[in-house]
């Protein structure tokens, strides 16, 4: 294999380099020296909280902790991903979030918060167009866009995504599943009956009671475990990074860090949770048993019926009312 490039070209474009954790992309030595930011569109689809008919396919923005491998922010919400939904995503990544037990009902807390050293995104006109560097930059965060076509320089948070799929989001009533051969008959508008705000708190309890308590084979090792553990045992620059996110926080709260973007004025009332909490905590307390069947039963428990058996089916069994 030739051409223009040579065979080290090639090697370079098909195969991971130095410095690297396996296959999985660039690796960190410490907590938070590198966070990874991406959108996805869920396959699921959601209803009204009110008409129960279906809405749509919401989008997940979402920032990995790579070092520890746990989720730094999270936002959900509809449309096409953009530029004000990566800003809130960063504002909840960087704000201590000590209410994710009472406001999602998990039985873990939320450790990861604190100003990433690096934020890795990819080419999306919204990420790479200026606005979001302006953000960073009075904030001393390194924004690093991923190479073209190199899709592993941030295989952390893609990774994370995939196993979020099949071990969360195709197993919910109302899931799309990946495509079409996988959907087969399945009637996923018919079967839906999951609002937003129920899935907010359904993604919280897998991602802090499932995902940041198994073992995860890129980080090699607990997730919450790998970021206690480097908090004990002298993780000064966490906790500096946490102190300076503090803050950074007040800064965004009054425009000044984040001027450049209009999603994000009048940041005071993004600093209240509502913007990124999705809703009130109102429903009854989830079921946080730590396995997948526990968090979907729990967290579906009181959402209305949309069959007329009263239950929620899901491929090959119904979920009890």
């Amino acid at each position: 294999m030739g051409g223009r490039w040579g065979r080290a070209g090639w090697l370079l474009c098909l195969r991971p380099v130095w410095p690297w954790r396996g296959t999985w992309g660039p690796w960190a030595t410490r907590p938070l020296e590198r966070v990874e930011l991406d959108h996805t569109v869920l396959d699921l689809i959601v209803v009204d909280e009110e008409d129960r008919l279906p809405i749509g396919r919401p989008t997940v923005t979402l920032a990995l902790d790579v070092y520890s491998g746990l989720p730094a922010g999270v936002h959900v919400g509809y449309g096409a991903a953009g530029y004000g939904a990566a800003m809130r995503c960063l504002l909840h990544a960087i704000l201590p979030k000590e209410d994710a037990r009472t406001r999602y009902g998990t039985t873990n807390g939320w450790p990861v918060y604190g100003l990433p050293e690096t934020l890795v995104v990819d080419r999306e006109p919204h990420l790479v167009s200026g606005d979001l560097a302006d953000a960073c930059g009075p904030l001393g965060i390194h924004l690093d866009p991923t190479p073209v076509r190199r899709p592993w320089f941030k295989g952390a948070i893609e990774r994370q995504f995939r196993t979020q799929n099949t071990g969360l989001v195709h197993g919910l009533p109302g899931t799309t599943f990946s495509n079409v051969l996988a959907r087969g008959e399945y009637d996923a508008e018919g079967m839906a009956c999951i609002s937003l705000t129920r899935f907010r708190k359904i993604l919280h309890v897998y991602l802090l009671d499932v995902y940041g308590q198994e073992w995860n084979r890129g980080v090699e090792g607990v997730p919450a475990q790998r970021w206690a553990a480097a908090v004990r045992r002298g993780g000064g620059q966490a906790r500096e990074r946490a102190r300076d996110g503090g803050g950074a926080c007040r800064r965004i709260e009054r425009g000044s860090a984040l001027s450049g973007g209009s999603a994000l004025s009048g940041g005071s009332a993004l600093s209240g949770g509502s913007a990124l909490s999705g809703g009130s905590s109102q429903g009854s307390t989830l079921c946080h048993t730590g396995a997948r069947a526990g968090v979907v039963g729990g967290c579906l428990r009181d959402e209305g019926p949309r069959h007329a058996d009263g239950g929620r089916h899901m491929r090959g069994h119904a979920v009890p009312s």
